[in-house]
């Protein structure tokens, strides 16, 4: 299998610049409070009706940049799939 996830920091909406200490703590602070209501957030507390989820194993962060071509194509139809059902 192919691997394509050397070009993902080439993406161009890829942030590569320095994270700057707020945006750490915020995004620290917003881990935290996540992880505490955990709970309210989970699939059977879900309203929506449609509650496929689908798992990509050893998928990369960026599904959809610097996977090999065919799970960046299953991704794409399993999306086009969903929004057309």
């Amino acid at each position: 299998m192919k691997r394509t996830r050397h070009k993902a920091p080439y993406n161009v909406i890829c942030y590569s610049d320095p994270m700057r200490l707020k945006t750490a703590e915020e995004l620290l602070k917003t881990t935290k409070y996540i992880e505490s209501n955990v709970e309210k957030f989970l699939y059977e507390k879900s309203s929506s009706k449609d509650k496929t989820l689908k798992i990509y194993e050893d998928g990369y962060h960026c599904i959809l940049e610097g996977e090999p071509d065919d799970r960046i194509l299953t991704v794409l139809n399993d999306i086009i799939s969903w929004l057309d059902s």
